[in-house]
């Protein structure tokens, strides 16, 4: 059900079936499911798991969809103005790219070396309350 601006109704709390969301962006269904499968329009799964998903659709992710995709007039630009680059900001170089990425595989590392030990502790532990 749509309303006479063509904006779905959000706050009725109804998700859209895939039919209703297709008929909407004139597309098919099968169109729809390759979108959402890329990531391009969220998805409620109500069906059984991802083995067997029933897919509904909420009617301010449509929206969004539709703002995020809408062009204007001289080429594909996003409607909405872009903001401007924060004073100050530089782009980072490769080797600092790199290192970010390094410093956070280390950090990641370190946390999971934690966990272990912890887990090792616990394990100790209930050994000892066993015995």
């Amino acid at each position: 059900m749509m309303t006479t601006t063509g904006q779905c109704p959000s706050n009725t709390g109804k998700l859209l079936t895939a039919a209703e969301v297709a008929e909407r962006l004139a597309i098919s269904t099968r169109q729809l499911k390759q979108l959402s499968d890329a990531g391009e329009i969220a998805f409620v799964n109500v069906g059984l798991g991802p083995r067997r998903p029933a897919r509904r659709y909420k009617p301010e992710d449509v929206d969004e969809f539709i703002s995020r995709r809408t062009v204007v007039s001289g080429g594909y630009r996003p409607a909405k103005a872009i903001t401007s680059i924060p004073p100050g900001w530089r782009m980072p170089t490769i080797a600092e790219v790199v290192e970010q990425r390094a410093e956070k595989k280390r950090q990641e590392q370190a946390e999971r070396e934690r966990q272990r030990a912890s887990q090792r502790a616990r394990f100790a532990a209930s050994k000892k309350l066993s015995t």
